[in-house]
């Protein structure tokens, strides 16, 4: 008995051993997912490395369904719109709501890049209307009635919009918001649905589709000066965002066997790095051309499971639970920001403003900051 007894031991003890090399391994799989792949040139890639200064707040009160930063003489506010059409201005730490504004039945808000003018839609789908908001001399443009999307130049001073006409295509038009006239100009017809417009630099607009994973869709660049169309991408699933001056970008696509792909592109939509992690675009911020903040799922295998995406990410059939990260392109590494447990986060529309990176969390919907 004594030498059965002794066996046994061994045996769970090397079993002990054996599973803690297992669970070791694989928590450095799931660390090493995080790291970047620059076109398989992974020389001087270094582990991420988590700051213990880091600080994490909630700053709005409610629930946000769209936030921007408005520069007014020298100083900067964040504003953020809630479900019911209050706007709300945070300053100094403190939120107020602005009495002066309120939209009935808000769909949505779209802003230029410098957060002057906003274009604002609301009503019922079917029958919305969209108005342009100079902010900050709280001017309204006359109300438009069919806008299908609308985005800023990214210098602020025109907006693009796709506006329905009788034969049930489409006209794309351009509007001076310096012009105290406000002067439009029709620029072709388009006969597409479902394509929602991005003006990523100067004389470049695109057409981009809705995603999902059951659609083969292209992504179409149209130049102004030219007059001219051309397709940009084509991949099923795909999503992409831009940096400010659309130098560059970050493309997610899926794959008929469930795979997914996550990468750098440039303004021509040709793939300039892929990364062995996987996010979405608007998961992402682009602050310069060699750094970019995400927000990544430290459980990378939610992307080898069961989960459809970018279709169960937009329905929000799945949350993530985000680590936020820098991503250094010049150097090749890439650096933890926030990995801790509580509070859960996953994180939307990331942008930057002085030391802080604002983000919306998809778990409360409120509006976050990080200090950097």
């Amino acid at each position: 008995m004594k030498k059965w007894l002794v066996i046994t031991i061994i045996i769970l003890a090397v079993s002990a051993v054996l599973a803690g090399i297992y669970f070791a391994w694989k928590n450095s799989q799931k660390l090493s997912s995080l790291i970047p792949s620059f076109n398989n040139e992974n020389q001087g890639i270094q582990t991420p490395q988590i700051l213990s200064n880091s600080k994490l707040k909630i700053i709005s009160q409610n629930e946000a369904t769209s936030y921007w930063v408005s520069n007014q003489n020298t100083s900067s506010s964040i504003f953020y719109a809630d479900h019911g059409g209050r706007i709300f201005k945070i300053s100094n730490g403190k939120e107020e709501i602005l009495d002066n504004i309120a939209v009935n039945d808000l769909i949505s808000i779209n802003t230029s890049s410098n957060g002057e003018f906003l274009a604002i839609k609301s009503g019922k789908i079917n029958n919305a209307i969209t108005e342009i908001l100079n902010f900050n001399k709280n001017i309204w443009y006359p109300p438009m009635i069919g806008v299908v999307s609308l985005d800023f130049s990214p210098d602020g001073k025109k907006a693009a919009y796709l506006e329905m006409n009788s034969a049930k295509s489409v006209d794309l038009i351009i509007k001076n918001l310096d012009d105290s006239k406000q002067k439009t100009q029709k620029i072709t017809t388009i006969n597409v649905k479902d394509f929602n417009l991005k003006w990523v630099e100067n004389d470049r607009l695109l057409l981009v589709p809705k995603p999902s994973f059951d659609t083969e869709s292209d992504m179409w660049e149209f130049n102004l000066k030219a007059k001219t169309f051309s397709k940009l991408l084509s991949n099923r699933g795909l999503m992409a965002s831009w940096s400010k001056f659309g130098d560059i970008g970050l493309k997610f696509s899926a794959n008929e066997n469930h795979s997914y792909n996550f990468g750098l592109i440039d303004n021509k939509g040709q793939t300039k790095a892929n990364f062995q992690f996987k996010t979405f675009p608007d998961k992402c911020f682009i602050s310069s051309p060699s750094q970019i903040y995400c927000a990544i799922s430290r459980n990378q295998d939610v992307f080898f499971g069961t989960a459809i995406f970018p279709d169960d990410y937009l329905k929000r059939s799945i949350l993530f639970k985000d680590g936020i990260y820098q991503i250094d392109l010049t150097s090749n590494k890439l650096q933890a920001l926030y990995e801790e447990e509580e509070p859960v986060i996953d994180a939307v529309n990331l942008s930057i403003l002085g030391n802080k990176l604002l983000f919306m969390n998809r778990y409360d919907g409120k509006l976050y900051s990080l200090d950097l």
